[in-house]
């Protein structure tokens, strides 16, 4: 909590102005906020009091030369300093590397002054700390007499025992010590939130609310209570209204009191995304904390690929494609996959698979439940849906096991994201067969958690993982386990751990001679060489996004000399790329995956990575599209050519992506999605005729009730009206008697097409009918959605846009107490949609109801601050009710975000001539100027000087 030291240090330099120890560590605070040169000034103001001078001057070096050894700074500048350092200058320059995370490095300076008799119980308290956090199993009873030879006047010695019997699993002395420190120090926050974070350990969830209570009437913006509180709302059958309240609260705290903090928005979007059952409102709010991550982090692929999820979750697949595909991670090219998936593409989704799968990479249960559900799609047998099922449930209980109920626990328990890819009904009527078959079956009760945590039911999805973990599975030196491990390690942002646990992997597939024999005792299969290929190269991209470029050569020489001569040794060359690309040699990455020949299995892996090498770093759109025509001249399949015609249509050059293919449908001509993908490339380029062709070929061949929708709508567009009139009635004739959810959705939307027709054609009163008989249709389909528990949010979408489309018609007919009821049922589908809220407030202007307008424009302004239309109509409404004070204020806060809109310019140009200060428009006009790059072609600023 970066911005919480800060605000610490800068506390205790109004309380002692005199001691530059403060002073130190807010500079300490400022470098881990990436603001170097803000900690530089500061440094150099403190530099020569002698007892920070050591400290000082090893945080200049490492600013000034941040990739520098700290044996180097000792032996350089450092040097004298070191050695004219007194004891307080020491233990000072121990805390620092503490700070920095150098516990090693801790430890050289505080065994100098342990001794000392100023400094011995500080120094011992410190020891203690350090001790543990260079231990990573359990702590030795050293750390304990560390923190015993202190008495209980430190905060930190009474709380360093309690964090030694937690490291011990002994929650219940934890909490006695916790208990101690909160009666010694009642205003000491990390006591209460440790102690919240035990009694969550020990699953008690009142004591762990009761102590988040606590915490936050010591500090309203303690994060972490308010993060406990959220995760009880969502996983405790709280309501959502009060999680979505809540989600809310936490953000706008996490931009408040840490807003530099990439990790703390990663791993919290990550987190209650999961919990929340991709709830919308949570989500957007999510949405945001990824946003944010990625800001801060631009080039840390776990936290984009989290973002791209972010927009999945949203339901803008283009969007998460594209992000996934920019970022070099497992967990993206399963992202990416999903997306597919979601856009119906499942043909290009089961190659991806295909090819992922003859890499030999490492599965995740993800991707394990996206399989099961591609075979199944490919008509594959059901022992091989089967396994793919098994194999995914033991890989998730695998990274569950053993660990305590905390944050980690239930980022581990997220469920797949499987709502999209299967039937859930269907998938839940098979699931209650198996577990009444078999009470002891986990694999089924996983799977059934995260159907319920899919479709919301948060309580009952934890119910079951708890069912399914009280089953003992043996996953002690298992090499799938410590992957998967090793994966959740990376997703969550801990690099550190995920290599650590990598190099344990390693000494489980490469194990001496006792350890082997201990192996093979237990039964242990023996590990396929492409899993140990697969390794390094997990444990290469680990080490480059750790930035050890060191350790990720060292690794690289490792794993050539092991697998050179084996038959897998390309799919070595990608990790090797990764480093390549790590250290900005784009060059020396296309080198390496160029030679990758076409006889191997990850051929096609590799040119898609030099093509997205060539588009994203080397912005060589001619070279992208060679590497997908390679691909088509070494396997000419429909495949192949899909392929290039979508990287045809990502450069924006739908003419070749059409003739791309028109060649892939002419080796499989009743693929309906090329079809449709060729009606969507020819509208792109205006060639309506033959799109309208098209889609009527797909139809002809048995294409899916989508495309005929598209060709409606295509028709509907090129003002084709009496031929699209007669298809919506064929359609909505052939559907007529059909009741289930499907049918009646299609129905509904058939029917706005319908109503959009009339109105094109001018017909309002055919238009206003139609549109009524939708809203009939989509009220059933609500119930329906509900009944099944199926997804709503897109049905919900539907129904406010017909609400919205039923205002406009009764608008036009001057019934405006119709439209603001319409406007109102909207607003009950989604609260926050702006435009809606605006359209109210005009309604509210044509009806004279001038302060119900000003209040919707409030509302407005309330949840996007910066809202030209709102601002707009905010300050005209003052400026006709002569409030010409307030409507000047309105309009300088419109034109300081947007200098150059020229139409308010001219409305505030009247409000201060009516005000006797016709000077602030001159200014205003001066801002426009500087900010605008048209202003000799832009009327606006010709009528606004004018006037």
């Amino acid at each position: 909590m970066y911005r919480t030291m800060q605000i610490s240090a800068v506390e205790g330099i109004k309380r002692y102005p005199e001691d530059p120890v403060y002073k130190l560590y807010y500079c300490v605070s400022l470098i881990y906020e990436d603001r170097s040169g803000e900690a530089e000034e500061g440094l150099n103001e403190i530099e020569d009091f002698p007892d920070v001078s050591l400290a000082c001057t090893i945080l200049l070096s490492l600013i000034h030369q941040p990739q520098e050894s700290l044996d180097n700074i000792f032996r350089g500048k450092a040097k004298d300093h070191f050695e004219a350092a007194g004891e307080r200058a020491m233990y000072v320059a121990g805390v620092v590397f503490l700070l920095l995370n150098k516990p090693e490095k801790a430890k050289q300076f505080i065994k100098k002054v342990l001794k000392v008799p100023s400094l011995t119980k500080k120094a011992s308290v410190l020891m203690g700390w350090i001790d543990m956090l260079t231990n990573d199993g359990s702590p030795s009873k050293d750390v304990l007499k560390y923190f015993e030879s202190s008495d209980n006047s430190s905060p930190e010695a009474v709380f360093g025992r309690a964090k030694y019997y937690e490291r011990q699993e002994n929650y219940a002395k934890s909490l006695e010590y916790l208990n101690q420190a909160i009666v010694l120090f009642p205003k000491y926050p990390p006591a209460f939130v440790e102690k919240m974070k035990i009694h969550l350990a020990l699953e008690d969830w009142d004591q762990t609310l009761a102590a988040a209570q606590r915490s936050l009437l010591l500090d309203g913006n303690n994060i972490e209570a308010l993060r406990f509180k959220l995760m009880h709302l969502l996983t405790q059958g709280g309501k959502i209204e009060e999680a979505e309240d809540a989600v809310k609260t936490l953000y706008a705290t996490m931009m408040k009191c840490e807003p530099k903090n990439a990790e703390l928005f990663f791993e919290s979007a990550q987190l209650f995304s999961r919990l929340s059952g991709l709830q919308k409102h949570i989500i957007e709010v999510t949405f945001s904390m990824a946003k944010k991550a990625a800001e801060l982090k631009p080039n840390d692929p776990d936290i984009n690929a989290e973002y791209g999820y972010q927009y999945l979750y949203l339901g803008k697949t283009s969007k998460a494609l594209s992000i996934f595909k920019a970022h070099a991670c497992d967990k993206a090219v399963t992202g990416s996959i999903q997306c597919l998936i979601a856009e119906g593409e499942l043909v290009r989704a089961t190659e991806q698979i295909q090819v992922f799968e003859e890499c030999g990479a490492e599965f995740s249960p993800e991707t394990l439940y996206i399989s099961a559900f591609l075979s199944d799609y490919m008509s594959s047998s059901s022992e091989t849906v089967v396994n793919y099922l098994n194999n995914a449930i033991k890989l998730h209980l695998n990274g569950l096991k053993g660990i305590p109920w905390s944050i980690k626990f239930y980022i581990s328990l997220q469920p797949l994201s499987v709502r999209d890819i299967c039937d859930l009904s269907g998938a839940k009527t098979l699931l209650y067969q198996s577990v009444d078959k078999e009470d002891s079956n986990p694999e089924g009760r996983i799977v059934m958690a995260e159907l319920h945590l899919n479709e919301g039911n948060l309580y009952a999805a934890s119910h079951c993982l708890e069912v399914a973990l009280s089953y003992n599975f043996e996953i002690r030196s298992n090499f799938d386990f410590l992957m998967i491990k090793a994966e959740i390690q990376k997703q969550q942002g801990l690099l550190s751990d995920a290599a650590e646990t990598l190099n344990f992997a390693k000494t489980v597939a490469f194990p001496d001679n006792k350890r082997e024999d201990d192996l093979r005792e237990k039964s242990i299969k023996r590990i396929p060489l492409s899993k140990k290929i697969n390794l390094y190269v997990q444990l290469i991209k680990v080490y480059c996004d750790l930035n050890k470029q060191d350790a990720a050569n060292a690794a690289i020489h490792e794993a050539n000399t092991l697998f050179r001569d084996t038959p897998e040794f390309d799919r070595l060359r990608f990790a090797v790329a990764y480093f390549a690309l790590a250290r900005n040699d784009v060059k020396l990455a296309l080198k390496i995956l160029e030679e990758i020949k076409p006889d191997k299995s990850c051929y096609f892996e590799a040119l898609e990575q030099r093509a997205e090498i060539y588009l994203k770093q080397k912005k060589d759109r001619i070279k992208y599209i060679n590497c997908y025509r390679a691909a088509v001249n070494e396997r000419n399949t429909p495949e192949t050519l899909n392929l290039l015609g979508d990287a045809y249509m990502k450069i924006q050059e739908p003419e070749n992506a059409v003739e791309a293919y028109e060649q892939a449908l002419k080796q499989n001509p009743k693929d309906s999605e090329l079809a449709s993908k060729i009606g969507t490339a020819l509208v792109k380029t205006h060639n309506y005729e033959k799109a309208v062709t098209y889609y009527k070929a797909a139809i002809k061949s048995g294409g899916q009730e989508n495309l005929r929708y598209d060709l409606c709508s295509l028709l509907c567009t090129i003002k084709r009206f009496k031929e699209a009139e007669e298809l919506i009635n064929a359609a909505l004739e052939n559907g007529r008697g059909v009741d289930n959810l499907h049918s009646l959705a299609m129905e509904s939307k058939y029917l706005c097409l319908l109503s959009d027709v009339y109105s094109k054609m001018e017909m309002e009163d055919q238009a206003m009918s139609i549109l009524q008989k939708a809203w009939g249709v989509q009220t059933r389909v609500l119930r329906k959605v509900h009944m099944e528990q199926a997804d709503a949010d897109e049905h919900r979408k539907k129904a406010k846009q017909i609400c919205c489309q039923l205002a406009v018609h009764a608008s036009r007919k001057k019934d405006y107490g119709s439209a603001v009821q319409f406007y109102r049922e909207a607003l009950t589908f989604d609260e926050n949609d702006t435009e809606i809220l605006l359209a109210l407030a005009r309604l509210q202007i044509e009806s004279h109801d001038i302060d119900a307008a000003r209040q919707y424009c409030a509302t407005v302004l309330s949840k996007d601050s910066e809202n030209v239309p709102a601002a707009v109509m905010l300050a005209d409404m003052m400026f006709e009710a002569g409030d010409l004070q307030s409507a000047k204020f309105q309009f300088q806060k419109l034109l300081d975000i947007k200098p150059d809109f020229f139409e308010a310019i001219a409305r505030y140009i009247e409000v201060v001539r009516r005000l006797g200060k016709l000077e602030y428009a001159e200014v205003c006009l001066k801002k426009a100027e500087a900010v605008s790059c048209n202003l000799n072609i832009d009327p606006g600023y010709f009528y606004c000087k004018g006037l």
